[in-house]
């Protein structure tokens, strides 16, 4: 419900998923976003967005959004834990599981 730069600036922490389950390569994008919003109720403090990695339903032969290219990234999924202050404070990348998540969310917190 919130876009990236508007919740960098928010004044709470930002969770960021960059993942495209229907295309992804190696079969843990959705997965892994599922996980994210399992979580989401329980960290109502963090602001949590998803974002996709290509811009239309074509996926892999069509062009990338700006967020992917902004970020200059060549995989996914990744997900971007950035504190309050807009600093990123950590970073998951490929595979990574729900005591992971678990783990980055409530460091994001302290």
């Amino acid at each position: 419900a919130v876009d990236l730069a508007t919740a960098l600036v928010s004044g709470s922490p930002t969770v960021l998923l960059v993942s495209t389950p229907q295309f992804c390569q190696i079969g843990v994008c959705g997965p892994v976003l599922n996980l994210l919003m399992e979580a989401s109720p329980t960290y109502p403090d963090l602001t949590m967005i998803h974002a996709e990695v290509f811009v239309g339903p074509e996926g892999p032969t069509g062009p990338t959004t700006p967020t992917l290219d902004a970020m200059g990234l060549t995989f996914e999924p990744s997900l971007f834990l950035v504190g309050a202050d807009g600093i990123v404070r950590d970073r998951l990348d490929i595979v990574f599981d729900r005591s992971e998540i678990t783990e980055a969310l409530n460091a994001l917190r302290v």
